[in-house]
């Protein structure tokens, strides 16, 4: 089968390496200069978009909808967004719109697109915390959680002072609680009945402390029944129907004893979700899963319920930036004969060694499953310290705060 991947960041590599595995004539198309090197001497990696006569198109990032859209209505079977879901993960009022009229909660939040009216609103709500969130696809470092009105404000001259283009931003009131998110593969007309309750692990370094990132790791488990899936997924169903979107859809929400609360939309792969996911799907299913639910053809996620599965990120500078320096380039990477539980990213093959390439020094995911989280955990960090990578780092503590909440979540009923 020809498969084409339409990449913005080549973050599908990994996706294209195993479905390539399993027989297929596969290309990554990369939009992005700076990451037109990742995957060389893996798989077929190419700078000019084309490929769209394959036989299976995925498209793995936002702001490609209306490509999806097109092929759609041209009878080709396509994996990614749609014009209309991309304005979800972009536009987070849009987004925030869409789950109130879903009936999905979602914490009270004003829009600005002036920082002294932002201001001026903190200090005439000065009892309250809040999160200032930019909208769009801005630097994640520009995320933040005030502990209070003068930490707040302070935050946001600095924000002003480096912002760039046009200003829109949110303040978020703060929402004690636990921080999960909820994911399912969408077929079109409905969800799948496998869904996937998972927990981020943002900050760089353990304890959550540290700048934010795309993901250090991430914790998950495929279940058949989830209340926080009733309180939210389901509930979109209808409306999702409309947009045509064939793919994985997350909800990142903030959640406690009486509420769950809608934060965000994925809607696109994850990453390093859909790595990690990888772990527990049945082997050399990849192909015949993506192809009939492009189509509409299957409410089945061929996978392990009854495990959860642990990833973590194994970096290396410049990482948490985008820095396509070349004094990052080509830095040797030393891989096991063993690479089932290893998902690669910022990577290519120069003859018989691994060098570092790309734009951010996101080298690999390490992966592990059992029934038992803890047991997880402990194979995920095998796998990694199977890996040499110099000067590289990651996280020691992934899984640690969800076995730590866990009992917790259990008695709200969140999670089985």
């Amino acid at each position: 089968m020809k498969i084409s991947i339409i990449s913005k960041f080549c973050e599908t590599l990994d996706l294209g390496m195993r479905l390539q595995d399993e027989g297929n004539d596969v290309t990554i198309y990369t939009l992005t200069e700076g990451e037109s090197t990742v995957g060389k001497g893996l798989i077929p990696i190419k700078k000019k978009v084309g490929g769209l006569d394959a036989d299976l198109i995925i498209n793995d990032d936002v702001f490609l909808g209306d490509t999806s859209d097109k092929l759609r209505k041209e009878g080709k079977s396509v994996i990614g967004g749609s014009e209309i879901t991309d304005r979800l993960e972009n536009d987070r009022e849009f987004g925030y719109n869409i789950m109130r009229a879903c009936g999905i909660s979602v914490p009270k939040s004003e829009n600005f697109t002036d920082f002294k009216k932002g201001i001026e609103f903190v200090i005439k709500n000065s009892d309250k915390r809040y999160v200032f969130k930019p909208h769009g696809q801005r630097d994640r470092e520009r995320t933040h959680v005030s502990t209070d009105t003068e930490e707040m404000i302070a935050m946001m001259e600095y924000f002003q002072k480096m912002w760039k283009g046009e200003v829109a931003f949110e303040l978020q009131e703060f929402v004690e609680g636990i921080e999960m998110a909820i994911g399912g593969w969408f077929n079109g007309t409905s969800f799948c009945k496998q869904v996937l309750p998972n927990f981020e692990h943002k900050k760089l370094m353990n304890g959550e402390i540290g700048p934010n990132t795309g993901e250090m790791g991430t914790v998950m488990c495929y279940r058949t029944h989830s209340k926080l899936y009733q309180e939210t997924l389901a509930k979109a169903e209808a409306f999702l129907r409309t947009t045509d979107y064939r793919g994985f859809i997350d909800v990142a929400c903030i959640v406690n004893k009486d509420r769950a609360y809608g934060l965000e939309w994925t809607t696109r792969f994850g990453y390093p979700t859909i790595h990690i996911q990888d772990e527990v799907h049945k082997k050399g299913s990849w192909t015949k899963f993506l192809c009939q639910l492009s189509q509409g053809l299957t409410d089945e996620v061929p996978v392990d319920t009854s495990k959860w599965t642990v990833g973590v990120a194994y970096c290396s500078l410049p990482w948490p930036l985008h820095n396509a320096s070349k004094e990052f380039q080509d830095k040797p990477v030393f891989m096991p004969e063993d690479m089932e539980h290893i998902h690669l990213r910022d990577i290519w093959l120069d003859k018989d060694q691994y060098k570092q390439t790309g734009l951010m020094g996101y080298i690999c995911v390490c992966t592990g499953s059992d029934i038992n989280l803890k047991v997880a955990k402990e194979k995920a960090y095998t796998v990694l310290h199977s890996i040499n990578i110099p000067g590289g780092f990651y996280r020691t503590d992934i899984g640690d705060k969800v076995i730590e909440n866990l009992p917790l979540l259990k008695s709200w009923g969140w999670i089985k």
